[in-house]
């Protein structure tokens, strides 16, 4: 045989071989063909199985692919956040991969959550404060689930202008006391549903605010939280009166209202705090006036109470009239009757007078109003209209139609010694409608007027009826930086009528008038000496103490001093025992061991408090209190208190 042809054989076979082998299919396998993305988006991966090229078609924008890994059998995606605008409902996409060759295709379905809206802010100020503390994600905007996640305030607001936004924080609880404190630029604010208080002081003097509106969820208002906005409007929500502490809303328009909860109004109107917004709570679509209540029963008006009968002495009439008060106040130990004990109580915690309370008869006598809110012309009362001068007569003088009808109440009052009236009248409020007075005139007879209640300044009567009215006492506080006109010529006339004893002009030890009081070892431990400052002026007039009743009798320590005492003491006994009385000053010491012992013990509490005595009734419209030497600073705590620093 041919060995060339021996040689073709394995040739042949070997091709044979070849051209039997079969091409593989073409393939083309997901792993999983279903994905669901939340709403702040996020990122998968999709395992691909082919032995072929494939080509990658993605359906929309907020899809990408992210890699690809090197044997092409992993593919990577990213899926943005699902936030806008506008809408931003749950959407759905598709992930194509096909090989166009083979016909092969197989896709992928992208589920996504529903997202959040961003938010459109008003101020730019306000947006970059907001996404420089808040945008979670980074996206240089902040959305609606940002904010609702923000459980508390930061950072500085005081060139925003405008803050409606602050609706979506549904997560924040609390405003903190004094964080918008005096940003008069901000106009407009929105408050979010879920905050529960607003801090002491939060708006305080955010002079562009004209419109207020409180949500539901709102539970407490904190101290001068509006206070000195021009308010136009308030709507509170709250089914329930928010709780509400002082000066929250000073300063509002004459023609501001409060509209509240249809159903609610009456309940906002005798809620304690709103109550001297009473003439101004309304619902909408009705007047204040439509839900007031009135006064029908006058029977019990002028009917006379006697609160408490002398045991001794002549018996000195004290006599307490209300304003303010209804037909439905009147019944026997109802409310007129418990708010003139609480008062009658009050005004004889301090010596001299704790320790000659039987000389004494207080008298109440019931007035009944038709209306038992202040504020408005419109509201009728029997006593006060103008809260802080009272009507005046043809002639312009100050008072004088209170005095004449106050007089006319205490003259039902049994007077058999013919004693001059020492008459005090007590609003039917909560806390303070301004600052209270007390005038006494030429017959020895005097009016006070309290404009707060008992729980705000307890004290108010001791300092005007128990030391102006009853002692003539003079005030023992600067308003004014600058030295008395005429300070001994005043004092010296004034002394001569038993008037002003608790001051002097002169700053001698040696002469002053209570130079026996420092001589005295007797009064070593009540802080007596001789300060500079009193009857309003910094200078030129001399008190005996630091602090005392007639000074800042709302501060911790503050009693009567010793020379006050003294003045009180010879008042009582000159109407107690008769004009023939005369004084001895070791009988009045003798008599005044129980005040040594609370000045002491008042005088050690001052010591211990003085560097920051609280001042709280600073009056709008008033000058300011004048500082006196060795007062280092001044300041404001959370509350809005002012404090002097020594």
């Amino acid at each position: 045989m041919d060995n060339r042809f021996l040689a073709i054989i394995p040739i042949i076979a070997i091709l044979g071989f070849v051209s039997c082998q079969k091409t593989p299919d073409p393939v083309l396998s997901i792993g999983q063909t279903e994905y669901s993305i939340s709403g702040d988006g996020g990122s998968f991966s999709v395992n691909v199985n082919t032995n072929v090229e494939v080509s990658i078609k993605i359906s929309d924008g907020w899809i990408r692919q992210a890699s690809v890994s090197p044997d092409k059998n992993t593919y990577s995606f990213t899926v943005a956040c699902n936030d806008s605008y506008g809408s931003c409902d749950a959407r759905t996409g598709n992930i194509t991969f096909a090989n166009s060759e083979n016909g092969l295709l197989k896709t992928v379905t992208v589920h996504q959550e529903k997202g959040s809206i961003l938010i459109t802010f008003k101020d730019q100020a306000a947006k970059d404060i907001c996404v420089k503390q808040w945008d979670s994600n980074r996206d240089g905007e902040l959305s609606e689930k940002e904010a609702s996640s923000v459980k508390n305030l930061q950072g500085d607001f005081s060139e925003v202008s405008s803050f409606d936004e602050l609706k979506y924080f549904t997560s924040l609880k609390t405003i903190p006391d004094n964080f918008f404190n005096g940003l008069k630029g901000l106009v407009s604010i929105s408050f979010p549903e879920g905050l529960e208080t607003i801090g002491n002081s939060a708006f305080i003097n955010c002079t562009g605010l004209s419109r207020l509106i409180i949500p539901n969820s709102v539970k407490s208002i904190g101290n001068g939280a509006f206070g000195g906005i021009p308010l136009s409007r308030i709507d509170v929500l709250a089914e329930t009166p928010p709780t509400l502490s002082d000066n929250e809303f000073s300063w509002i328009k004459d023609e501001c209202l409060i509209y509240v909860p249809a159903g609610k109004a009456l309940l906002y109107q005798e809620a304690e705090g709103w109550r001297i917004y009473g003439y101004r709570i309304t619902e909408e679509g009705h007047s204040p006036f439509d839900f007031l209540y009135a006064s029908t029963d006058y029977s019990k008006d002028g009917e006379v109470v006697c609160l408490q009968k002398a045991s001794e002495g002549a018996g000195i009439n004290l006599v307490f009239l209300g304003d303010g008060f209804l037909d439905k106040d009147m019944e026997p130990g109802g409310k007129y009757e418990t708010v003139m004990r609480q008062w009658m109580d009050q005004f004889f915690v301090y010596e001299p007078y704790k320790t000659f309370r039987n000389w004494f008869s207080v008298y109440t006598v019931k007035v009944v109003s038709k209306h038992g809110l202040f504020g408005s012309p419109e509201i009728e009362r029997k006593l006060t209209r103008d809260t802080e001068a009272g009507e005046t007569d043809e002639g312009g003088n100050r008072n004088a139609v209170l005095i004449d009808v106050c007089n006319q109440y205490a003259g039902l009052v049994p007077n058999p010694n013919g004693q001059e009236n020492k008459v005090c009248v007590f609003l039917n409020i909560d806390n303070s409608l301004g600052r209270s007075w007390c005038d006494w005139y030429s017959d020895g007879s005097c009016l006070g007027v309290i404009f707060e209640s008992i729980e705000h300044r307890p004290t108010v009567v001791n300092h005007e009826l128990g030391g102006h009215g009853f002692a003539f006492l003079d005030d023992e506080y600067s308003l004014y930086d600058k030295p008395h006109p005429n300070a001994q010529e005043a004092y010296e006339n004034a002394w001569q009528y038993g008037m002003l004893l608790n001051l002097d002009w002169r700053s001698d030890p040696e002469q002053v008038r209570w130079s026996r009081f420092l001589k005295d070892p007797r009064y070593s431990e009540e802080g007596l000496g001789v300060f500079e400052g009193g009857g309003y002026y910094s200078k030129g007039v001399f008190r005996p103490t630091e602090n005392s009743m007639m000074r800042m009798d709302y501060a911790p320590g503050a009693v009567f001093n010793a020379p006050s005492r003294e003045a009180i003491y010879r008042h009582i006994m000159r109407m107690g025992k008769g004009e023939d009385w005369t004084f001895d000053y070791d009988t009045f010491v003798e008599a005044d061991a129980a005040g040594r012992k609370q000045a002491a013990a008042a005088y050690s509490e001052y010591l211990s408090t003085r560097s920051s005595i609280a001042i709280d009734n600073f009056e709008p419209g008033l000058p300011p209190i004048f500082v006196e030497d060795g007062v280092k600073e001044i300041c404001v705590s959370k509350e809005g208190k002012v404090s002097f620093v020594r």
